[in-house]
């Protein structure tokens, strides 16, 4: 009786390997579940196939699909419309810069005394007369005429605060006209920059490859097993046989004593 010929390894491998890629094919096809929403659809459409580099079969190969509903891909056509026509102001504002950039950033101090200086006098010019008419009839109602100490001290304070406060508006309208100019000269920049920010690309957002899990028939364990059941199944039977050789001899031994 011959013994059961032991699986090859190679091939129960081999065999196992087929069984797990049917189950990986089978838990892809299981998972690829088309969508609908109010928005839009997701499809699964298998467009080719690819070689398995293991086991050499040819295997489907799917494309996903997002397909935006009607109304959503018309407001996706207009951001794209949108978006263009920005970075186009933006380009044709880019070229216009370089221009604005090549004249050097000058404040002339003149001209700022000069605009500050009138600007004084149409805000305070009036009021300052007034305040010195009246104080001019202050003192004369006290008996005060001009080129007295009296009289000279009263205006000359007078002439003191009125400088004052002049003198104080010069200076905060230095502050004022450098900061003004300087966001002149810094506008047309920012508008670039913001103009650049707003006609974004949009990263295309792929679908993630959907899986399931199907557990893979046991192949090179019921190979296995098949091989370890013969064994025993011919351990036995080479045991019963066994038995039987020993019955039948141990008989035979004794009717030979008896006969002598």
């Amino acid at each position: 009786m011959h013994s059961p010929k032991a699986p090859d390894p190679n091939k129960t491998a081999q065999a196992q390997a087929n069984a797990n890629l049917q189950s990986s094919v089978q838990g892809q096809l299981l998972s690829m579940v088309n969508q609908e929403g109010p928005y839009g659809s997701l499809t699964y459409n298998q467009t080719g196939t690819r070689k398995d580099p293991i086991s050499g079969k040819m295997l489907p190969a799917y494309t996903a699909r997002t397909q935006l509903s009607p109304e959503q891909q018309g407001l996706l056509a207009q951001e794209n419309q949108f978006d263009k026509m920005y970075n186009d102001i933006a380009l044709r504002q880019t070229g216009a810069i370089g221009e604005h950039l090549a004249t050097p950033f000058k404040y002339d101090v003149g001209d700022y005394e000069k605009w500050a200086g009138d600007t004084y006098g149409k805000l305070t010019g009036d009021v300052n007369a007034q305040q010195q008419a009246a104080m001019t009839q202050k003192l004369a109602g006290q008996g005060l005429q001009p080129g007295t100490p009296a009289y000279d001290d009263a205006m000359r304070n007078l002439t003191y605060s009125q400088d004052k406060a002049r003198n104080d508006f010069m200076l905060n309208a230095y502050d004022t006209g450098l900061n003004t100019a300087l966001t002149e000269r810094n506008q047309p920049l920012n508008e670039i920059g913001a103009l650049m920010s707003g006609g974004q690309v949009q990263m295309p957002q792929f679908q993630q490859t959907p899986s399931a899990s199907v557990q893979g028939t046991d192949i090179a364990g019921m190979i296995y097993n098949n091989y370890n059941q013969q064994m025993q199944q011919q351990n036995a039977m080479m045991g019963g046989l066994a038995g039987l050789g020993g019955a039948a001899l141990g008989g035979w031994a004794s009717g030979g004593f008896r006969g002598f």
